[in-house]
């Protein structure tokens, strides 16, 4: 049974079904987890301007939502075989986020796919990995070179 709730005026339907896609719609919270912070950083190790397959940086396809963000972009595709190209690069705003230049919305309240609403608390790159990760180790051995001087990003 499909029940329907009322949302900041929009009427949603929670447990309902995408008759496109056939995924179970509902109201989620989202929020940048360590394993999606974790793969943006091996995007990041990897080259930044070089396009990803979600295979080489992840072991999940949920990093995928961090597009809601402005992170990351998919590649469009051009293989008519395929649904999807699989490929990701990181954006300008991205590599500020890793970089710790710049910070995201913390929350993201996701309803069928459409951001509905954003927390107005923020979060920092370093504050999305878990306690045992060291952030700053990063930096003191991995920064690319063309980021060293601080210059120009792109």
């Amino acid at each position: 049974m499909n029940k329907k709730f009322e949302y900041k005026g929009i009427i949603l339907e929670d447990g309902s079904t995408c008759s496109h896609c056939d995924q179970t719609i509902g109201l989620y919270r989202r929020k940048i987890t360590d394993q999606n912070a974790k793969a943006l950083l091996n995007m990041y190790r990897a080259g930044v301007e070089k396009w990803h397959h979600w295979k080489d940086i992840s072991d999940s396809t949920d990093f995928a939502k961090i597009i809601m963000w402005g992170l990351i972009e998919r590649k469009v595709n051009d293989n008519e075989t395929k649904s999807q190209s699989g490929l990701w690069k990181l954006t300008y705003h991205g590599v500020e986020f890793i970089q710790g230049r710049s910070e995201v919305t913390k929350y993201l309240y996701v309803y069928n796919n459409t951001i509905v609403e954003r927390s107005a608390e923020n979060t920092k790159f370093s504050d999305c990995l878990d306690d045992e990760f060291d952030y700053r180790e990063i930096f003191l051995k991995d920064i690319p070179l063309e980021f060293a001087g601080q210059g120009k990003l792109f």
